[in-house]
């Protein structure tokens, strides 16, 4: 079946974004551990005592936390920005449709920079205040299902969902598009900040945590915008799909049929 031209638009902002995450997976997976993650490496700050504060922040290069942080967030965030960013190139003239993706681009993952210090200093804090792993994990934890459920988490996600219109060229063509990209990462960190916490703070589970994490904000992010209130969500679009191939799967099992023959 032949894609329609929506279709294939779609498809074609989605592809490169799926690259990117996977390439960040990969060097996550891939650098020594002493260089992997150590804004994300909680035995960096696990344990820490009023003594020791000084110490640790002192050993932290801050080169090395951004590299990290900004890894992770491009690894977790890239294949949700799909819908804004094939928004962004159907709004866009053909020849400043990839300026208009690296301006949308620059100014979310800017959000999500900026985002990284009160992380950080999230992170610290839930270490030094409660030095054993499993409390650190249980607060961030709880934190975070008080988070999920609650009205101001669905009216972050709603407006994750917002399409405004672009200034295709001219001279507002950078500011709307870099406005738009800005805007969608402080939604996107109120959707998503308390379940990075999480993820920061799950210890050498960590990768694991965050990659399941970033499965479960790329399913919420396809459920469509509701009243925001106090109420249990989950991802009933992708629950759907995968019944919907099951369903499929045993349609077109192939039966096997007896042998009645002696």
């Amino acid at each position: 079946m032949a894609m329609t031209p929506a279709a294939f638009e779609r498809w074609r902002a989605r592809l490169p974004l799926i690259v990117v995450a996977g390439v960040s997976w990969l060097a996550i997976l891939l650098l020594p551990k002493g260089e992997r993650l150590s804004f994300c490496d909680t035995s960096v700050s696990a344990s820490i005592s009023t003594d020791r504060l000084l110490f640790v922040l002192e050993g932290l290069s801050a080169l090395t936390l951004v590299w990290s942080w900004m890894l992770m967030v491009v690894a977790m965030m890239a294949p949700m920005l799909t819908r804004n960013v094939a928004h962004v190139q159907a709004r866009s003239v053909p020849s400043l449709k990839a300026t208009g993706t690296i301006v949308f681009l620059t100014g979310y993952f800017a959000v999500w920079l900026l985002a990284g210090v009160p992380a950080a200093a999230i992170l610290i804090s839930i270490e030094w205040l409660q030095p054993a792993a499993h409390l650190a994990f249980t607060t961030a934890l709880s934190i975070a299902l008080v988070w999920q459920f609650s009205p101001v988490k669905q009216s972050c996600l709603n407006r994750c969902h917002r399409l405004p219109s672009l200034a295709g060229s001219g001279t507002h063509f950078v500011r709307s598009i870099f406005c738009y990209g800005f805007a969608q990462g402080i939604w996107c960190v109120g959707t998503c900040w308390v379940l990075m916490i999480v993820g920061l703070v799950s210890g050498e589970a960590h990768i694991p945590v965050m990659a399941f994490l970033s499965a479960v904000l790329l399913a919420e992010r396809l459920e469509k915008p509701v009243r925001p209130v106090w109420s249990v969500r989950y991802p009933t679009v992708v629950l759907r799909m995968a019944i919907f191939r099951l369903e499929r799967l045993v349609k077109f099992a192939p039966v096997q049929v007896p042998n009645t023959e002696n």
